[in-house]
């Protein structure tokens, strides 16, 4: 399966989600951009068991929105991973929404929000799957599972 693994954009947070650190505004030469460490265990894990593994991190990669949502068409994944925070929640439903609504993905929201109110992101509808703490064998089980039965259930 081709699985896109993303956080979103939001100017002034990093990839990491570190209120201190502001790649996106910061000049070239004081850059500094966490890397995703969650986001990256899980995109190795699945390209380990044979999956099409992308990452799509914005800070690192200075993408502004139209380019995002760019790159994220060219790939076309059928399962996008979307780690959401609670500080970032309403656009990553908004982020969410539109990555179903222009690839046809399946949508997994992971991270702080799913893991604090997992309630709450179950009521926006916006995923198709949440899950709570870490993540990446978590998600690695729905991938199989939606690729072997095509669904979770």
């Amino acid at each position: 399966m081709r699985v896109l693994y993303t956080n979103t954009i939001w100017a002034g947070v990093s990839a990491a989600r570190w209120p201190h650190a502001d790649c996106m505004s910061a000049p070239p030469d004081d850059r500094y951009c966490p890397y995703p460490f969650w986001l990256s265990v899980a995109a190795s894990l699945a390209k380990s068991l044979g999956h099409e593994a992308r990452m799509v991190n914005p800070y690192a990669e200075y993408l502004d929105e139209d380019r995002y949502y760019r790159a994220v068409r060219r790939f076309n994944p059928e399962v996008t991973v979307l780690e959401s925070s609670t500080r970032t929640y309403n656009l990553d439903v908004r982020i969410a929404e539109r990555i179903r609504e222009e690839t046809g993905s399946k949508v997994i929201l992971a991270g702080t929000m799913p893991t604090a109110a997992p309630g709450k992101v179950l009521e926006e509808g916006c995923a198709d799957y949440i899950v709570r703490g870490e993540y990446e064998f978590a998600v690695a089980d729905i991938i199989k599972a939606l690729e072997t039965r095509g669904n979770v259930g």
